[in-house]
């Protein structure tokens, strides 16, 4: 299954649609709200990578972890 097949109009993640899934169904929201949060903030992190691939500029570790210490 593609993501194109699960969430064709592109909507956001959220705990509703987090418990349609076959495991997911039976969390309680503070459960459910901390998992989209963190997929929210792992896609954050990525999308920031692959810019700075995509600049060319040398990838800086250091400055990821900054990214990520401040956007917390």
């Amino acid at each position: 299954m593609t993501a194109i097949e699960i969430n064709p109009q592109k909507e956001p993640l959220t705990t509703e649609n987090l418990r349609t899934f076959e495991g997911f169904e039976n969390l309680n929201s503070e459960e459910a709200n901390l998992i989209v949060y963190t997929i929210h903030e792992l896609c954050d992190i990525i999308y920031e990578y692959l810019k700075l691939i995509k600049s060319n500029e040398s990838i800086n570790f250091q400055k990821i972890a900054a990214w990520v210490l401040k956007n917390q």
